[in-house]
């Protein structure tokens, strides 16, 4: 009788879970809508169907994979029905409230929720506000204890009502949909694994806990799909950038500044230590910048990040769409146009393609102009193109001066080979007149001069950041962390240490000695902001 009794208790418990389960599915599919707002679909039908059936089948698993992991043995070894209410509403209270948390974490940053999400949560909250970071954990025990209501209430209800619910025969077609909705799911991220189809594969990190099947070598096995194929696409796939761009981030809302001085923006392809000297000797009126000001490997890029102001990471994307720098056509509409020349052993085809067709040749002397002229020269026209700045700064004594090169003399050509800090390998020199540059100012890079040189021609409502990833020179910043794309890699500069992320995924973290930190990583919190703030200029970016 005993044993009877004892397996009724077991019966009845395992169904209590399902219930319980089964009313948690549904408060996880609500959560998990929020992670709509962050998918991309690029505007394809069977993108959008996978990502509803997705979201269907994956908010289902998730609850009945932690009754199985979490509260089935304990309705296997305490069948009580207070004790098994209580061990459910704590297990149910935690998992939706990490979900909860998750699913808004990654609205605004594009990251699951990790070990150092609420203090970055915590950060943006003291910028938001004074004294942010208290409301945010005044919301988040809140947030907690209704959660926690919410689940004595339907621990409650599904007990009491358990015999109802067996009954009620309407709702017994809801695991047929999930089911299904699971399966579907997965084979279509088959095929979109197997055919390259990115609408979908791009998705493959919008939810938490998310791990698609892929079986490329089950299908290859059978036949079904040549994996060399396969690995020939991925291939040009990963060489061919797909960035969506969005640039400017918004239209340009400025107005113009009068009385602007004429500016000068001279970029070499490389510059030695020698030159500088002489620069320096020559002309004692120019400034050199005493931190590190960061250059690009890759004359090219480096040329694309000055002109445009922005990460290579667009350099594909802009040069197919020939796109003008958004800020030179602003200027042009304020009476502001910008002269862009260069010298005349430079190849014109390392110029950002929209560019070429504008570029004209230094004239001598410099003709008067009111605005920007940019002049991108080649060492080899050194002396010629000295004379023209010494001509300019005598002739304009109030005229500002940029004069850097976009490669270091001795860019490394890989990243463990010298034993010089990676700043050092990387900067190349500024020089500067009537520049006003913050005076602890460390870091700063070519992204950074348009920014600066514009602001004497127009005041824009959002500053710089809808069309530029940098920074003012005399803004009150120490110029770190600062995160920089040098493709294939990003690097991640701090105080105390410069990381690299490879196109692989690798993480390889430097000291200021050059020297590398085994097991260190890169403060989360930085990689974060630099990551987002790369990504500003896409479409996916949603911060």
């Amino acid at each position: 009788m005993k044993s009877h009794q004892h397996r009724e208790r077991i019966a009845r418990s395992i169904s209590w879970g399902h219930w319980f389960t089964f009313a948690n599915i549904f408060l996880a599919l609500l959560i998990g809508s929020i992670y709509f707002l962050s998918a991309n679909t690029t505007g394809s039908p069977l993108a959008l169907f996978y990502t509803v059936v997705s979201w269907l089948g994956h908010f289902a698993f998730l609850p009945f994979a932690f009754f199985i992991v979490l509260l089935f043995p304990f309705c296997l070894a305490l069948p009580y029905s207070r004790i098994l209410r209580a061990i459910g509403a704590i297990v149910g209270s935690f998992a939706i409230f990490a979900l909860l948390l998750d699913a808004v974490f990654f609205h605004y940053y594009q990251f699951h929720l990790n070990s150092y999400a609420l203090a970055q949560l915590a950060t943006d909250a003291e910028k938001w506000l004074s004294g942010g970071s208290f409301v945010l954990l005044i919301g988040l025990i809140l947030s907690f204890l209704s959660i926690f209501a919410i689940q004595l209430l339907l621990t409650n209800v599904t007990w009491k009502k358990l015999d109802s619910l067996r009954n009620m025969r309407s709702l017994r077609i809801f695991p047929a949909i999930f089911i299904s909705a699971f399966f579907i799911s997965h084979s279509i991220h088959i095929w979109a694994d197997a055919n390259l189809f990115r609408p979908i594969t791009q998705q493959d990190d919008l939810f938490p806990l998310s791990y698609p099947t892929t079986a490329k070598s089950l299908m290859s096995r059978h036949g079904w799909i040549d994996i060399s194929n396969i690995n020939k696409h991925t291939n040009a796939l990963e060489q061919s950038p797909q960035t969506d761009l969005r640039y400017p981030v918004s239209p340009l809302l400025c107005a113009r500044q009068s009385h602007a001085e004429p500016t000068l923006v001279v970029a070499f392809d490389k510059l030695d230590q020698e030159q500088v000297a002489h620069i320096q000797s020559a002309l004692p009126q120019l400034a050199l910048y005493s931190g590190h000001f960061i250059g690009h490997p890759q004359t090219e890029a480096g040329f694309f990040q000055l002109s445009y102001g922005v990460s290579d990471l667009y350099q594909t994307s802009i040069n197919q769409q020939r796109r003008i720098p958004v800020f030179a056509q602003t200027l042009q509409e304020l009476d502001y146009p910008v002269v862009w020349q260069r010298s005349a052993n430079l190849d014109s085809t390392l110029l950002p393609t929209a560019l070429q067709g504008q570029i004209a040749a230094v004239d001598s002397p410099l003709s008067p102009h009111l605005s920007m002229r940019v002049v991108f020269a080649s060492t080899q026209d050194f002396n010629y193109v000295m004379a023209r700045v010494q001509e300019f700064i005598q002739r304009q004594p109030k005229g500002r001066v940029y004069l850097t090169a976009v490669t270091p003399s001795t860019a490394p050509t890989t990243q463990r080979q010298a034993q010089l800090p990676i700043t050092a390998r990387l900067s190349v020199p500024l020089l500067t007149r009537n520049v006003t540059i913050y005076p602890e100012r460390q870091l700063a890079s070519l992204h950074d001069i348009v920014p600066t040189a514009v602001s004497r021609y127009m005041s824009c409502v959002d500053k710089s950041t809808s069309y530029s990833n940098g920074q003012h020179l005399n803004s009150p910043v120490s110029g770190y962390p600062r995160a920089t794309s040098i493709a294939p890699n990003i690097y991640l500069f701090e105080p105390l240490k410069t990381s690299v992320l490879t196109a692989t995924g690798d993480v390889v973290v430097f000291d200021n000695q050059g020297a590398e930190l085994a097991g260190q990583q890169p403060t989360a919190s930085a990689l974060i902001q630099g990551l987002n703030e790369l990504q500003r200029f896409t479409e996916a970016q949603r911060k």
